[in-house]
């Protein structure tokens, strides 16, 4: 054997030309290998995607925490602060209408329920009335109209039904007057045919911090998407506060007259209110077909699952979330508090 040229694998043997036999992958070998690489591949895009899922499903878990706990925030907020203001308004006596500062909105057993505050901070600035006030009338003739400006916001109440707030339209230095723009300034609950007497307290809100009357509500007008909603009662309507919110049950603790308490779903008597139980259930964006045991859960007086949910197939595919808190109500019932 004799190799020609400088390539050992080619050599010359009883004259002709033959080739060595050279060491490599069979057909077979290759086509187990590549079985072995894709069993390799398919475990790790197995491990990548439940990783990939756990992450987004935890995602929209951590989103739905904070959506409720922002929305608990808020209306939390406003509970502790409704009728904030009244007792250096009216003084620390004063306990008649001032309960409508909450309005309670039962839902019933199968809907959210909404709620309506009222929440206000006084500036200084305070004065009375020197004259009958009639809630269409454009002006208050006051004691003294120091300190007050066209823009500013105010409160009028007789300390007997729920306050009157109003925007200057301009102050008239001659007679002590404080005009507002019109009649519709004035936001009250206690009817617009309310007459304010001679000596009615008027004082100056503090338009630096968060005040009005706010409502809070569940929108389900897409029931896969429901919202938590408030409304400033400004007349720009309700608007989104907290996304993918399905439920919002409310109760109140009510004194009764014998000094027990009780809890009610829609007292009547506002007034007596103590605290406020506020019950919040969130949901995540979109559904985990893996998760098969997340039944909605009942809120508050709830029998059943809420009405607008049943197009949904996958209703209980959904992670949830509830929150809950207990408010005391501070600023209603100087008298008689525990």
């Amino acid at each position: 054997n004799k190799p020609i040229g400088k390539d050992p694998d080619t050599v010359v043997k009883g004259g002709k030309v033959m080739v060595k036999n050279i060491k490599g992958f069979t057909l077979i070998e290759l086509m187990v290998a590549l079985a072995i690489l894709g069993i390799v591949l398919a475990g790790i895009y197995s491990i990548f995607n439940t990783q990939h899922k756990s992450y987004i499903v935890q995602e929209q878990v951590v989103d739905s925490q904070q959506n409720v706990r922002v929305a608990m925030d808020m209306i939390s907020r406003d509970m502790r602060n409704a009728g904030s203001g009244i007792a250096l308004l009216c003084g620390a006596t004063a306990t008649q209408g001032l309960g409508s500062v909450i309005q309670p909105d039962d839902g019933g057993t199968d809907n959210p329920d909404a709620i309506t505050v009222t929440t206000f901070y006084l500036s200084p600035v305070k004065t009375m009335t020197t004259s009958a006030v009639n809630q269409a009338d454009a002006a208050f003739l006051v004691e003294d109209a120091t300190g007050w400006t066209a823009g500013q916001s105010g409160i009028i109440s007789d300390c007997s039904v729920s306050p009157a707030i109003f925007t200057i339209f301009r102050v008239t230095a001659v007679g002590g007057g404080i005009e507002h723009a019109s009649a519709s300034d004035i936001n009250s609950s206690g009817g617009s045919g309310h007459n304010y007497p001679a000596g009615s307290p008027v004082a100056m809100l503090d338009n630096n911090r968060r005040m009005g009357r706010f409502t809070y509500a569940i929108n389900t007008v897409d029931p896969f998407h429901p919202q938590l909603t408030i409304d400033e009662n400004s007349g720009s309507g309700a608007q989104p506060l907290a996304t993918n919110i399905e439920d919002m049950q409310v109760s109140y603790i009510i004194r009764q007259n014998d000094g027990t308490l009780t809890e009610e779903n829609a007292p009547a008597d506002t007034e007596r209110i103590r605290s406020v139980n506020i019950s919040i259930l969130a949901r995540t964006d979109r559904t985990d077909s893996k998760w098969t045991v997340g039944s909605q859960p009942l809120l508050g007086n709830r029998t059943a699952q809420l009405a607008y949910t049943t197009g949904d197939s996958n209703i209980n595919q959904y992670r949830r979330r509830v929150l809950e808190s207990t408010e005391l109500v501070r600023n209603i019932a100087f008298q008689d508090r525990w």
